[in-house]
């Protein structure tokens, strides 16, 4: 009979957990090079770990790549926030989202500024516009609905806090506060009442 005991140690998890945490993290500064500059012996490297310790956690250079959307939204603290049931509370939500940046743009630079970015952007488009749309009112006449949409949809993402802050000159916070009146103003010249709230998170962290 075996004598072997299978059994979890909360500090031995905790270490794997911080390990794992460590090696996207070292992903997310390499992508300031494009994603061409990611390879698992450069992750190894700028993670301060053996390339063992890489592929125990991940067995490819895909599967890190993957990792990245929900440690993001982990390190954004993006799962903790209340889903917007109203344009103004969509405006809220973006100032507190890229306010959080201007403390932790370091993680979230290289991320930004890869094509990697832009390939997330575009698969969680459809969705994002969905959940937007569910913040309008049916009173809207079709085109009236999709060009509302569609400037809701990039003053809500990153791209568009990005130009404000790069072109202007100005940090996250205010960059975000722009973003932010700019929504409000929508919210106020037309009634926008939500008839059913969105079920998952409009915003764009990447």
């Amino acid at each position: 009979m075996s004598t072997t005991r299978d059994y979890n140690s909360p500090i031995r998890d905790e270490a794997k957990h911080n390990t794992r945490r460590q090696i996207l993290q070292a992903v997310v500064t390499l992508l300031e090079g494009g994603i061409g500059a990611v390879t698992v012996p450069a992750v190894a490297e700028e993670a301060g770990v053996s390339l063992a310790t890489v592929y125990r956690h991940f067995a490819t250079k895909h599967a890190m790549i993957d990792a990245l959307p929900s440690f993001l939204s982990e390190q954004l603290g993006l799962g903790n926030r209340p889903l917007p049931t109203t344009v103004d509370e969509l405006a809220t939500m973006v100032y507190e989202l890229y306010a959080d940046m201007e403390a932790k743009e370091p993680l979230v630079r290289g991320a930004l500024m890869s094509e990697l970015a832009s390939d997330l952007r575009q698969q969680a488009r459809p969705q994002r516009r969905q959940l937007i749309e569910a913040l309008l009112p049916t009173t809207l006449t079709d085109d009236d609905r999709r060009l509302l949409a569609n400037t809701l949809l990039v003053l809500s993402s990153s791209a568009a806090v990005r130009a404000y802050k790069d072109y202007l000159g100005i940090s996250w916070a205010e960059a975000a506060a722009n973003a932010a009146w700019a929504i409000r103003m929508l919210a106020r010249a037309i009634p926008l009442v939500s008839e059913e709230p969105p079920h998952d998170h409009p915003a764009d962290p990447a």
